[in-house]
């Protein structure tokens, strides 16, 4: 039996680390000098602010548990795809790889791609990678039989896979085409 690969997938706090620890210097900063200015100067400006701070850092922190809700973390096991997410891992999905009908999509991108996840041309799943997890994750799927089929134009909306000269979607209409890379097993 073959050891579980884990993989993390890539969420929006892993590529705006930078732009998140900008906002909690910010609210760090700003909280610090907003209590000299109260018991300090005492000033009541600096309880305005205080509280305008307050509220900026339940935003953020709102923003964190959106962030979290949109991250997951891919297990490559023997025979399944479990995908759990970050913030309720007693959420799972379980997809069978040995399926026929599995069609898994590769777009690349500079530093992250697409990993799209299709079953009789129906969009299951679509995720922002990693471009290193998107490598691990190809090298496991060639070890598990998958082969590439070709270049595709895949629908964003509802998975239908068309040709590269198709503007829009033959399926639904849609003009949100991603060109991906197509591995299927026969």
């Amino acid at each position: 039996m073959d050891k579980p690969l884990l993989i993390k997938i890539f969420s929006l706090a892993d590529t705006h680390l930078v732009y998140l620890a900008l906002h909690a210097l910010f609210i760090l900063i700003g909280s610090v000098l907003s209590a000299y200015v109260i018991y300090v100067k005492k000033d009541s400006m600096g309880m305005t602010t205080l509280f305008a701070l307050s509220l900026y850092f339940v935003l953020f922190f709102t923003y964190l548990l959106i962030v979290l809700s949109l991250s997951y973390r891919f297990e490559i096991s023997e025979d399944k795809l479990r995908i759990y997410n970050l913030l309720f891992p007693f959420t799972k999905s379980e997809i069978r790889l040995y399926d026929k009908d599995m069609i898994i999509g590769f777009g690349e991108g500079k530093i992250s791609g697409n990993l799209l996840l299709l079953e009789n041309e129906r969009l299951l799943y679509k995720f922002v990678v990693r471009k290193s997890s998107m490598k691990r994750i190809r090298l496991t799927l060639f070890n598990k039989g998958y082969r590439v089929g070709g270049v595709y134009k895949v629908c964003k909306v509802c998975g239908g896979i068309n040709d590269l000269e198709d503007v829009k979607c033959n399926i639904c209409g849609s003009r949100d085409l991603i060109t991906s890379e197509l591995l299927w097993r026969d």
